[in-house]
């Protein structure tokens, strides 16, 4: 499915970064961005909410709890 996000704001910029076979949480995202953690963590969980992106739990004792990767059917354009 192709989706109309804006590529210029947040969730735009980080559903464009995210694999569609690759799981980052979202201190990968800030890093490749260059944006605040706080950013992409509440930008990963918009995009989880509006069904663009799967989600996963980590099973890491410290750092994010949550993994995600773009959904395969979802274009970017």
């Amino acid at each position: 499915m192709a989706i109309d996000v804006d590529p210029d704001a947040d969730r735009g910029r980080v559903l464009a970064v995210l694999s569609t076979t690759e799981w980052m949480h979202c201190h990968d995202v800030a890093g490749t961005l260059e944006i605040g953690v706080v950013v992409a963590s509440s930008a990963l969980s918009e995009l989880h909410r509006a069904g663009l992106v799967d989600r996963r739990e980590t099973d890491r004792t410290y750092g994010p709890d949550y993994e995600y990767r773009r959904r395969e059917d979802v274009q970017l354009g």
